[in-house]
């Protein structure tokens, strides 16, 4: 039997710890998603602003606006990786709780493979996969809701990121060129919007960008809750292993 065989088995005969678990996922994982899709979204934005203004297209106070813009536009990330860093960090506790106790309940079970010379690699390799396989079907599960309903989180995304862009940057006050104003301040006779808010709101991510935004938001989330249990298990174990020998 391979190690995947025995986690797979393992889960299912272990569905009290399964369902906790599950319901752990629901808890901490959309919001960890949901986060990295705003930071994902806010540097694909920046990203499409400069391609809309190619640099050799205008004019050299217009760079230095439009790169003023991309710059305050940056003044959120600190607060998506706070939020990514609390979630994650609850969700890290809460998994070793959980894992404290479910490897409390199989203790002798690892005292008896500990002493039968069976790898600790290994045991933790069959603990984690036990954690992962649910981990990645419920971000599976996400990531064909995003698809199914790209429309709507795509709304969902940008309403949210137009308040925070407007409570914690400069955007809403930084002043566009309007029609007819030119000279030395406005070198450019087109119509925009009268703020930089208004210009990132009128310029939203085509569907391919998106598309963008959700895999590198599921790489990331993908790659936070790997980070989170393979810190967070091996310490239980740990514990757990600690006190069967004392």
């Amino acid at each position: 039997m391979t190690i995947m065989s025995r986690a797979w088995a393992s889960l299912k005969y272990h569905r009290h710890f399964l369902h906790r678990y599950l319901l752990v996922l629901t808890l901490f994982v959309p919001p960890i998603l949901f986060m990295n899709t705003l930071r994902s979204g806010i540097q694909q934005s920046g990203e499409h602003l400069k391609l809309i203004f190619k640099q050799e297209t205008m004019p050299q106070v217009d760079q230095k606006w439009l790169h003023s813009l991309l710059a305050d536009m940056r003044n959120v990330l600190p607060l998506y990786d706070l939020s990514l860093l609390v979630c994650c960090g609850l969700f890290g506790v809460l998994v070793f709780l959980l894992s404290f106790r479910y490897c409390t309940k199989r203790r002798s079970e690892l005292v008896t493979y500990d002493r039968l010379g069976v790898k600790k690699s290994r045991l933790l390799g069959q603990l984690l996969l036990e954690f992962l396989i649910p981990a990645a079907f419920s971000l599976l599960v996400l990531f064909l809701l995003l698809v199914i309903f790209q429309a709507a989180i795509e709304t969902l995304v940008q309403s949210v990121q137009s308040r925070l862009l407007e409570k914690y940057t400069a955007a809403s006050s930084m002043t566009t060129a309007a029609a007819g104003q030119t000279g030395a301040d406005f070198p450019i006779a087109v119509q925009l919007p009268s703020n930089g808010l208004l210009l990132i709101n009128s310029l939203p991510l085509d569907s391919s960008r998106w598309f963008y935004v959700t895999l590198q938001a599921i790489l990331m989330t993908a790659v936070s809750l790997v980070a989170v249990l393979t810190v967070a298990l091996p310490l239980a174990v740990f514990a757990v292993t600690r006190r069967s020998y004392k």
